[in-house]
């Protein structure tokens, strides 16, 4: 996660950027899982790239999520961007 800068967009447990979404709990979220975080971090989006992961480093991810998601669940922030690049909390 560091190595990439996950949470320069991303949080766990509520701490790292806003521009994509808590993945604390990401392993167990309906529709989400094992395969859809390789898929989607092979894939990525028109907001996230692509990351090329070895199959040994997308394991070593799916475990790392794993493991926060098996600690608690994430308090996931409710929050408005707005168009100047602030961030406001509801």
């Amino acid at each position: 996660m560091a190595a990439k800068n996950c949470t320069a967009c991303h949080q766990i447990y509520g701490l790292g950027g806003f521009m994509g979404p808590d993945l604390t709990n990401v392993y167990s979220a309906a529709g989400k899982g094992p395969a859809y975080i390789k898929a989607f971090v092979q894939a990525g989006t028109n907001v996230m790239p692509a990351f090329n992961l070895s199959e040994t480093e997308l394991d070593q991810l799916v475990r790392f999520f794993e493991r926060i998601d098996a600690s608690g669940k994430a308090d996931p922030k409710n929050f408005k961007r707005n168009l100047n690049g602030t961030i406001e909390y509801k």
